[in-house]
């Protein structure tokens, strides 16, 4: 790599490792990475018995434009000792808010980037993607800049797939058959993201982005209005970066009466000094 960016544009968080990395062969080893513009999380799982042994997040500060986005993803993969190394398993998802679902008929090659402009805009140098969600007939496209799907070559993986579509597919998969409805809310750095489960079929997905927990509110109890939810009866489930104690918790619960914290995920297995909220980087267990 020719240009390394300032020490302070990458901040390493602290790691999580279990006893068994020290000794985990490659040929055992399940690698999921989440790439964002405000982090990269990445985490390890024994194949053999579907068990986290490590977790590792990122944070990029005052990262400004997609060519150092790429630099510090670089910087990262050259450095760190799992991602640098050559698994038996490596899964990357990437997160952008320039998304949409459509219909699986309607999306062919040559509508994808009309289908995208009436959701967000497209910059006419950026990259479609298309994911197709397995759990329901449902197209996730999604744009990336150039020099962020050159990614892919660090990463080892031949197609980007966005955060959202394995997330997606497995709150389907776990929706009660009951016909309840259900509100997930995803916290991921200075964004959220909502959506919404009814008698097990995807009724609404889109990601807001906040500066504080008023914004957030704001947002929230807009899209419940559109959607013509009760604040008051609809159960909201927690996800991401969020604590009991914050004030966005606290302000949820003057006008949200039904809340809880996502349960741990079932198909991995954890130690009982795991020191996270097990609903944090969610979405990651879902790749």
């Amino acid at each position: 790599m020719n240009h390394l960016l300032s020490p302070n544009k990458i901040i390493a968080g602290a790691k999580y490792a279990t006893p068994e990395e020290a000794t985990l062969t490659t040929s055992n080893s399940i690698v999921k990475i989440l790439i964002t513009p405000a982090q990269l999380v990445y985490l390890v799982i024994e194949r053999s018995s579907n068990k986290l042994v490590c977790l590792q997040p990122y944070q990029f500060s005052a990262i400004h434009n997609p060519a150092e986005w790429l630099l510090a993803v670089e910087e990262i993969f050259e450095t760190d000792y799992w991602l640098k190394r050559e698994v038996s398993e490596k899964k990357t998802s990437v997160f952008t808010t320039c998304f949409t679902l459509v219909p699986r008929e309607l999306d062919n090659e040559k509508s994808r980037t009309s289908l995208l402009k009436l959701n967000c805009p497209v910059n006419p140098e950026h990259m479609i993607y298309a994911d197709h969600l397995s759990a329901q007939k449902i197209t996730l496209l999604f744009a990336l800049p150039p020099a962020i799907a050159q990614m892919c070559n660090y990463v080892g993986s031949e197609y980007p797939r966005h955060s959202l579509t394995g997330f997606i597919d497995h709150l389907l998969s776990v929706s009660p058959a009951n016909g309840q409805e259900q509100l997930f809310v995803y916290f991921q750095s200075n964004t959220f993201q909502l959506v919404l489960i009814r008698n097990q079929a995807l009724c609404y997905c889109n990601s807001f982005n906040y500066r504080s927990p008023e914004d957030f509110m704001y947002y929230l109890l807009f899209a419940c209005k559109q959607l013509h939810i009760d604040p008051e009866l609809i159960g909201v489930i927690l996800m991401g970066e969020i604590v009991r104690d914050s004030v966005i918790y606290q302000l949820l619960t003057k006008y949200i009466r039904n809340i809880e914290f996502a349960k741990p995920f079932e198909a991995i297995q954890f130690d009982a000094d795991y020191p996270m909220p097990h609903y944090f980087f969610y979405n990651l267990f879902c790749l």
